[in-house]
């Protein structure tokens, strides 16, 4: 057994569980060198992938107790506690204010999608503001104990830190660098209770996996099958590509979306869930990539998948996006 099938089998199990598919993960985590090898070569990299809550659920499911695993669940969930006491302080800061927000991914997304924040690890609280707002909204923070770390002059968003707490805020007033002229307005908007309409979010959504290194975080690949599970309803397909070619994310998006149809077994372009499963060819070849013992070979890689996708909107289809990243991005 490698790393990559294990990690592809507990994917499948949580994503699309079945009697049967338990049963053949017991048999696996039955074998005698099982602790050992989990302690050695899984529990790193569920870690760095975000999936210590979704394996503790796997293997809380089949009443199998591992005491790395259960150490660690236990670290992420004080963590995820933390950030929620910071996340309710800054609204109710920005809320004061009268400055319309909206949460990213994190803690509401953990809620939503896997209907317990200790199942997707956050390391901030992302707030997104209008940039006619950061100014008043960061007077706000500042004059509220909070600090600015990290400056970088010019970028999408600001890092502030409070003394009473562990975790960091990240206050955006934009969704990418300048390249990516993203409608922040017009998603602000259409917001609904400080989350984002579901098309703007499965945008996103799918433009922070591509860009942001999901080769590191097969946890938001996950993401994007949930979402578009549980949302496929109110998401408007056409309308979410027309915003990504607005932006300029359009190999990004369809990028991030085929890496989650061909890992995940989504199939054609309204996502049609009917079929279970992994496709094997293609999911071994993707986490076996994103499992790669080298790091550095890893985003060495996916650099040149980004590069590549910055090319990918004078490619019309659906089908031939996919076809392009299976062929040229898969090693």
């Amino acid at each position: 057994m490698t790393p990559w099938q294990h990690v592809s089998d507990v994917l499948d199990v949580f994503l699309s569980p079945s009697a049967t598919k338990y049963d053949a993960l017991r048999v696996q985590v039955q074998k005698s060198e099982f602790q050992k090898f989990f302690s050695q070569a899984i529990a790193p990299q569920i870690f760095r992938h975000g999936l210590v809550g979704i394996y503790h659920e796997v293997f809380k499911e089949m009443d199998f107790k591992q005491d790395a695993l259960t150490d660690m669940v236990s670290r992420q969930v004080k963590v995820q506690v933390n950030l929620l006491q910071l996340q309710e302080g800054a609204l109710r800061l920005i809320q004061n204010e009268n400055i319309p927000c909206v949460v990213l991914k994190g803690l509401s997304l953990a809620e939503r999608l896997y209907g317990n924040i200790a199942l997707r690890p956050s390391s901030d609280v992302d707030i997104l503001v209008s940039e006619k707002n950061r100014t008043p909204c960061l007077a706000a923070f500042l004059g509220n104990g909070f600090v600015e770390t990290r400056a970088i002059p010019g970028h999408f968003h600001t890092t502030l830190k409070h003394p009473d707490f562990l975790g960091v805020i990240e206050l955006h007033h934009g969704l990418g660098d300048r390249v990516f002229p993203f409608d922040v307005d017009g998603m602000l908007a259409r917001t609904r209770n400080n989350i984002l309409d579901a098309t703007d979010e499965l945008l996103y959504l799918a433009y922070h996996a591509g860009r942001n290194y999901f080769v590191f975080r097969l946890v938001l690949l996950v993401d994007l099958f949930l979402a578009v599970r549980k949302w496929q309803e109110q998401i408007a397909w056409d309308t979410l590509l027309d915003r990504a070619k607005e932006a300029r994310v359009y190999g990004l998006v369809t990028g991030a979306l085929g890496c989650c149809r061909e890992l995940l077994g989504i199939r054609e372009n309204k996502l049609d869930f009917g079929r279970e499963g992994l496709v094997p060819a293609v999911s071994g070849k993707i986490v076996k990539w994103c499992l790669h013992p080298d790091p550095i070979a890893s985003r060495v890689q996916h650099d040149a998948w980004v590069r590549r996708a910055l090319f990918w909107s004078c490619l019309d289809s659906w089908e031939d996006q996919i076809r392009f990243f299976l062929q040229r991005a898969l090693p």
